[in-house]
């Protein structure tokens, strides 16, 4: 249960809500410290309800405490935000989910240092002698160019199905892991959530455009893609979408949000192509119309089933409404 902030109510509550506002302006601080500056700010608290409330608001994981005083848990103030978009999610009718959000640079720092810090905790992320472990996954740390050699590569040589099939996988296998080791419980909380875990993992933060979990529909876009800038610097425009990797990754990795095991990821605008940003648009294969000839080109040979019998100890939905989408309508 997560420690709101207060505004009214009984003598206590007051005080958590007083000692929650003092610490979000200055920390670290004593309990006498605090209950100065509440004192400074009008409040008729006692020091004993202070430091009454300073107890259980550190027995609930609101405040931490060091030698050098009393601070808002960091971990409190990520499940805040989380709480908060959620309920703004909820309110919105759970017709788009947006993460269109410019945070500041302390605000990020503490949300990645608090997702890794939960990460090595939870033993989710392990360092070993041999190798690095994500959700029991063995991962390496590569240059983004090596990466961007390969997509332009092996685009040249009419590969692309092939680099975006074995992402598809990858990307449904980091998803399974990561549901399987209880770091999400719920499809809503793998959407919402998943672009911190993306971005932590060194891939470049999405923004969601739409979100429909019956109708299975998603749609994705990337403003600053580190493999898009990188392949723009390296070797040029190119004159159609080119983030094979990224989309493969996408498709695979939200495959068990939707409860779909069909799921691909066409990209309908591309940075290295000349666009502001990429998009992409999440479907069944089913709903795509597999005679366009673009889609034919980022579809070909693949159409793989994913493995979703996982799923059945985990709180997911499945979607019923179909539509088919062709490249470039109008969402």
């Amino acid at each position: 249960m997560i420690e709101l902030p207060q505004v009214g109510g009984q003598n206590r509550q007051d005080a958590k809500s007083a000692i929650i506002r003092t610490l979000s302006e200055k920390w670290p601080l004593s309990a006498k410290q605090i209950h100065s500056a509440v004192s400074k700010d009008g409040g008729r608290l006692t020091y004993q309800a202070i430091h009454k409330s300073l107890g259980e608001l550190l027995e609930a994981g609101t405040v931490s405490k060091a030698n050098s005083g009393y601070s808002l848990s960091l971990d409190w103030i990520v499940e805040l935000r989380k709480f908060s978009e959620k309920l703004e999610y909820e309110y919105s009718g759970k017709k788009k989910l947006s993460l269109n959000r410019s945070p500041g640079l302390l605000f990020v720092a503490a949300r990645t240092f608090s997702l890794l810090t939960n990460l090595i905790f939870k033993n989710n992320l392990r360092l070993e002698h041999d190798a690095m472990y994500l959700f029991g996954n063995r991962v390496n740390m590569v240059p983004t160019h090596l990466l961007v050699s390969l997509t332009k590569d092996l685009n040249a040589a009419g590969k692309t199905s092939l680099l975006y099939r074995h992402a598809r996988e990858s990307g449904y296998e980091w998803s399974k892991a990561v549901i399987s080791r209880g770091f999400v419980h719920s499809p809503e909380e793998l959407t919402f959530h998943g672009a911190d875990a993306f971005a932590v993992a060194g891939w470049p933060p999405y923004a969601i455009e739409e979100f429909d979990l019956p109708g299975k529909r998603l749609t994705l876009s990337v403003e600053h893609s580190s493999l898009a800038l990188e392949y723009l610097k390296a070797f040029g425009k190119t004159s159609r979408p080119t983030c094979d990797i990224l989309r493969g990754l996408l498709a695979g990795g939200f495959s068990p949000v939707f409860a779909d095991d069909t799921f691909e990821g066409i990209e309908t605008a591309c940075i290295i192509k000349g666009d502001k940003k990429c998009v992409f648009v999440i479907r069944p294969r089913k709903f795509f119309d597999l005679h366009d000839p673009e889609i034919q080109r980022q579809l070909a040979r693949n159409g793989e089933k994913l493995d979703l019998t996982f799923l059945k100890k985990a709180d997911f939905s499945a979607a019923t409404k179909e539509t088919t989408l062709k490249l470039g309508e109008k969402q």
